[in-house]
């Protein structure tokens, strides 16, 4: 298994090697045991980052900022639940959120398409704030 300092060698090579460079396709491993890859724009640009024992490749278009789910909470207390009985329902808690820019990262274009492809429902999907600050 990875130690984290090599993730995190890994990670700064990889942004180093892609700095400035766009890239047109993506060939998938036909070793490797996930669902390929499917390439959303014609031209994308890399992005790598550490976090803890995962090496996390960002893939997106030249002209999006990417936002990460780090960039509008406290990743190190985020909670994902899924159901016992219901395979496709699931619950996340989130810490300490940037509200602003979680509704930046909801209303992004590329994650309405993720949002669709994974079938998601916009009846059912329920959000709740609760904030300690006063």
């Amino acid at each position: 298994m990875p130690e984290l300092a090599e993730l995190k060698l890994t990670a700064d090579y990889i942004n180093k090697a892609s700095e400035g460079k766009t890239f047109k396709k993506i060939k998938n491993n036909p070793e490797h045991k996930w669902k390929p890859l499917l390439q959303q724009s014609p031209n994308f640009k890399i992005k790598a980052e550490s976090r803890g024992k995962e090496l996390i490749l960002y893939m997106g278009n030249k002209n999006t900022n990417t936002v990460t789910r780090s960039d509008f909470c406290d990743e190190s207390k985020t909670r994902i639940f899924r159901h016992a009985s219901v395979k496709n329902r699931i619950a996340v808690l989130l810490y300490d959120i940037e509200t602003e820019t979680l509704g930046k990262f909801m209303a992004d274009e590329n994650m309405q398409k993720v949002t669709k492809f994974l079938g998601e429902k916009e009846e059912s999907k329920v959000i709740k704030v609760l904030s300690s600050h006063l």
